[in-house]
């Protein structure tokens, strides 16, 4: 009987896998994912050197407020590891408390996870290249406030957009209506607010028209619309309007010269735009005096009441180690007296003895 000769085969060894390479500026450019919530449709991380930087960082593009703003700088120092695709970094708005996290890129997929680091770098994420969105306008007290001309000759004074930032907001009359029947001293934006930040270029605010009827009568029309201002252009749009607004040091397309007088007489504001528009600064100015003078009071009061209830808690603290003080003087005192009876009696003195109890 012959045994059938075998051979063993070994498993062949799986091919080692090249480990990627790219080089140290792999991650710059813009890298995107879709948003969320409040955040836009795409949400950017664009990688750039900023001034001041000491190496490139990463800065959010379409987050809006959720959950950083637009421009913050979110991914910092940088290293690459050797010259992989993986690169060091330090992920958060707060360098002091940034988590350290990881840009893995995968070059032949364009690709780039972010692994660790916050809520916002949930590793699964993948981002993609991307161009970077355009950086949002930005927005001064200056760029808001002021006199501002309409399309159509009207004049438009904004106030009190900074001052209420908080609340009831700003307001802004209309004067020199090119029809007339603007009554006088009206507002045509009340509660005016800036929405997106203390910087935005977008603002909220409730719109008045006055319409004139078939029967001649004017009705005041109200409705919530949205200002939009060009810094740059010095122009602000008004949802729902056709018409548009500009101010001093706008660019104007050229046009037939006009009368020199006329000119002089539409763009100086006439006596009575400045006095009413000193009334609503004058109102705006001491709405904001009385509303501080509140706050300071009520913060008084705070104040008043925390440090009466602070005094009460100390003085019913030391009642109280007062009286475990005296409870505990009291305790010794009747064990002394204990100690010197039970001694007298093992003495032979039986008036200090404790007294037996009856059968």
């Amino acid at each position: 009987m012959t045994s059938e000769g075998r051979m063993t085969i070994g498993k062949a060894s799986a091919p080692q896998v090249m480990a990627q390479q790219c080089k140290s500026d792999a991650y710059i450019g813009a890298w995107q994912r879709k948003g969320e919530g409040a955040q836009k449709p795409q949400v950017q991380i664009v990688f750039a050197a900023e001034r001041g930087a000491s190496a490139p960082v990463g800065s959010t593009r379409g987050f809006a407020s959720a959950p950083y703003g637009d421009g913050t700088v979110v991914v910092s120092r940088i290293r690459q590891v050797g010259d992989s695709c993986t690169f060091d970094a330090q992920c958060g708005s707060n360098l002091s408390s940034a988590n350290a996290c990881k840009l893995v890129i995968d070059p032949a997929k364009n690709t780039l996870k972010v692994e660790g680091g916050s809520q916002m770098f949930i590793s699964d994420r993948v981002w993609t290249r991307s161009a970077p969105m355009a950086a949002e306008a930005m927005c001064s007290r200056e760029d808001v406030e002021g006199d501002w001309r309409r399309s159509d000759g009207a004049n438009v004074p904004i106030v009190g957009v900074h001052v209420f930032k908080n609340g009831p907001g700003g307001n802004a009359l209309l004067f020199n209506h090119p029809e007339g029947w603007w009554p006088k001293g009206q507002t045509k934006f009340t509660g005016i607010y800036r929405e997106g930040g203390d910087r935005s270029c977008k603002l909220k605010a409730t719109c008045a028209t006055y319409d004139r009827t078939a029967s001649g009568t004017v009705v005041r029309r109200e409705r919530a619309c949205t200002l939009t201002i060009d810094p740059v252009k010095k122009r602000m749009t008004e949802s729902g309007s056709s018409l548009f607004y500009t101010r001093e040091g706008a660019a104007k397309a050229p046009v037939a010269k006009p009368d020199t007088a006329v000119t002089a007489a539409s763009k100086a504001p006439s006596a009575e735009e400045q006095a009413a528009t000193s009334a609503l600064n004058a109102q705006q100015a001491e709405t904001a005096k009385r509303e501080i003078a509140e706050y300071e009071a009520q913060k008084k009061r705070i104040a008043d009441e925390q440090a009466a209830k602070e005094a009460a808690y100390r003085k019913a603290l030391a009642d109280r180690e007062a009286l475990i003080a005296e409870n505990e003087r009291k305790a010794r005192e009747a064990y002394r007296k204990w100690e010197a009876a039970a001694a007298a009696c093992r003495a032979g003195d039986q008036s200090q003895c404790a007294p037996q109890p009856k059968p």
